[in-house]
């Protein structure tokens, strides 16, 4: 699958279009954004790649997908995120739902993750991580973080007017546990110290 989505992309560029704006879901489960968020990938530049370390889950996704809102431009591919089948920078943006407070992912592992994040994501690229099942403590995301080439944008909490509508962009409900949150980063030139 990996394959199709480099070839499309090199063609993309050759033929001196618009690069595709490609946004990579890490963690599908059965249910993409696709389906379950009002993200839209419509336009002939967009392409939605999702991932899933269980073949399960892809194959779920996939027929969830199907059942979605049609003409979307989606992939999805069997992988782990801690060696995502992409070139380096080749990303726009870059989605995490629910899995940095997955208690069954060891702490060194959502490292890997976000290492990948950042050979993945192009400069100025954005990094979302959204955790509403059971959100990992965020001095503890923090700690992950520091001394990565992100750079902390905004961060949301079912306290914020535009909760809402900013998490109904990724999941069709808009409550979450009590300590949920939603945040952006974006990817800078060098990493913080």
């Amino acid at each position: 699958m990996s394959e199709h989505f480099e070839q499309d992309n090199t063609k993309v560029e050759s033929q001196e279009m618009q690069p595709m704006r490609v946004f990579v879901e890490v963690g599908t489960n059965e249910l993409p954004i696709t389906f379950i968020g009002k993200r839209q990938f419509e336009s002939e530049n967009d392409m939605y790649i999702g991932i899933d370390v269980k073949k399960s889950e892809v194959i779920s996704a996939r027929q969830m997908h199907e059942f979605g809102p049609k003409g979307q431009h989606a992939i999805f591919m069997q992988a782990s995120a801690e060696q995502l089948p992409l070139k380096n920078e080749s990303v726009g943006e870059i989605f995490f739902g629910n899995v940095f407070g997955d208690p069954s992912i060891l702490i060194p592992e959502k490292g890997t993750f976000l290492s990948e994040a950042e050979r993945v994501l192009k400069q100025d690229g954005q990094l979302v991580i959204k955790e509403t099942n059971t959100p990992l403590n965020i001095k503890k995301l923090r700690e992950l973080l520091a001394g990565r080439s992100f750079h902390e944008d905004r961060m949301l909490t079912p306290e914020d007017k535009s909760w809402k509508e900013e998490i109904q962009k990724y999941e069709s409900i808009a409550f979450g546990a009590r300590d949920s949150y939603l945040m952006y980063l974006k990817k800078i030139a060098e990493a913080t110290q």
